[in-house]
């Protein structure tokens, strides 16, 4: 968001929390604060052309969700070939240390490639990432 900008005032469209919108985003059809927005998330609904406020001492932890979602989503359909005939064989315990050593690995392999496009030069889609830093006491996220 440039600082030209002013934040226009709007109400989260599912708690009606007020929360703040840059005016390029005001005719997202709906607007939502961060809480509602995780609440989204983790009930699996898919919402388009959304406004979503986030502040930015929440922004590494709504990052995180949504990226350990998206490498769920992208990775469980082969990890579920993969494993399923050992899980039968294996104890809860087994299962549960398995597939957390499984999601560090890709969490550690996702970040160094990251990183190594960065060294690289790669990765030049600076606007969306949110290692950058923040002008702003809020940022918005669109999808």
């Amino acid at each position: 968001m440039e600082k030209s900008q002013e934040s226009v005032p709007v109400d989260c469209s599912f708690c009606k929390t007020s929360i703040t919108c840059p005016p390029d985003k005001l005719d997202a059809h709906t607007h939502a604060c961060h809480e509602c927005f995780l609440d989204l998330i983790a009930e699996g609904k898919e919402i388009k052309n959304i406004h979503v406020d986030i502040p930015r001492k929440e922004l590494a932890r709504v990052n995180s969700i949504m990226m350990a979602g998206s490498l769920r989503d992208a990775a469980f359909p082969e990890v579920w070939a993969d494993y399923k005939k050992n899980f039968k064989k294996m104890s809860t315990r087994e299962i549960a240390e398995e597939m957390f050593a499984l999601g560090a690995r890709c969490m550690a392999e996702s970040m160094m490639e990251k990183m190594a496009r960065k060294v690289v030069g790669a990765d030049t889609d600076d606007d969306d990432d949110p290692d950058d830093d923040f002008e702003e006491e809020h940022e918005t996220w669109a999808g």
